[in-house]
């Protein structure tokens, strides 16, 4: 019986050849592939293959087996022809219900989309996953643009970068006029100062604030894109807009709010006391709002509401009215 004194690092030294793979682009024959084009002109051909990409290659392998993870992971995302651009920003107050003190603000470079993603922190797991919402919820760009921080250059969102195709770009230190970020903060931070003043919200709101500001960003009309009649919203998506839900109710305004958790007949209210934080994006239908409760101060989302400000729609049970000193005068 033979014996082989082989190490697992020889194994690894011979698989990889003493480094890593790197593919480099091979000439293709344009005529030969005419038969994966149903025969379309050779011309048509060339032109496709110089602007698509053909990142993903089939068999795997010569072993055929089922497979529980995708082996092309950036195919299951949907793309856009964008630039993101990335930048945190910070509050000297928490923000109400949450404690969040840090917002990720990723703004697109064409479209001039916004969102932005409440954080604890500015760890690596924070940005990464502010970075993959924006990803989740409408596209993966074909670049992203940030500040020198270090964050940007650690291995996880590098990884997830890589993962996708996704070139990372970052700003000369102590240059922030080369990250649009910046520009997009001014002018949102100038906006919240604004509708905090308005609508006497406390300190606590500005995240609340921060978010209803971005979305009427998003559904407003800038006249610098496309024909002037178009807002960063269709622009982005291609659909059309309907900004319905944005002018029922305005921002820290009291409402009524149905609940249906309520088990005491008849000595629980069904409605409750809130105060309106803006339309709810990810939850519910398309009239659907943000909610701030009066009594526990945490947010809720609801789509039946009403305004407590009209005399006519009041809930006596829980606003009931308040006594007057008017005498009365009785006549025999």
């Amino acid at each position: 019986m033979c014996s082989y004194n082989i190490s697992a690092n020889d194994v690894k030294e011979v698989l990889l050849d003493g480094g890593p793979k790197i593919s480099t682009p091979k000439p293709i024959n344009h005529s030969v592939m005419r038969q994966f084009f149903c025969w379309l002109p050779e011309k048509h051909i060339l032109d496709t293959f110089k602007y698509t990409s053909q990142m993903m290659r089939a068999p795997l392998s010569t072993y055929l087996r089922k497979r529980h993870r995708t082996p092309h992971p950036a195919a299951n995302i949907i793309r856009c022809n964008d630039i993101d651009l990335m930048d945190s920003v910070f509050s000297d107050t928490p923000a109400v219900a949450t404690g969040e003190t840090v917002a990720q603000i990723i703004a697109t470079r064409q479209s001039k989309f916004v969102s932005i993603h409440g954080m604890k922190d500015v760890s690596k797991d924070d940005i990464l996953g502010a970075f993959q919402d924006c990803v989740r919820w409408r596209s993966a760009p074909k670049e992203v643009r940030s500040d020198d921080a270090a964050v940007y250059n650690g291995n996880c969102f590098t990884n997830y970068c890589c993962d996708l195709y996704i070139s990372l770009w970052q700003s000369e230190a102590y240059h922030q006029n080369q990250n649009y970020a910046e520009n997009v903060w001014e002018t949102l931070k100038r906006g919240v100062n604004c509708l905090l003043d308005f609508t006497g919200a406390p300190p606590t709101w500005w995240l609340l604030g921060l978010l209803l500001l971005a979305q009427v960003w998003n559904h407003t009309v800038d006249a610098k894109l496309g024909d002037g009649t178009r807002s960063p919203y269709m622009v982005a998506t291609g659909r059309g807009d309907d900004i319905s839900p944005y002018i029922c109710y305005s921002f820290y305004k009291p409402v009524y709010a149905r609940v249906f958790d309520n088990t005491f007949f008849p000595s629980e209210c069904k409605e409750i006391c809130c105060q309106l934080a803006g339309v709810s994006e990810h939850v519910g239908g398309q009239m659907t709002w943000t909610l701030v409760t009066d009594k526990t101060q945490k947010i809720i989302h609801c789509s039946s509401i009403r305004s407590t400000l009209d005399p006519n729609l009041r809930n006596l049970t829980l606003d009931p009215l308040k006594s007057t000193n008017v005498k009365m005068l009785v006549s025999f």
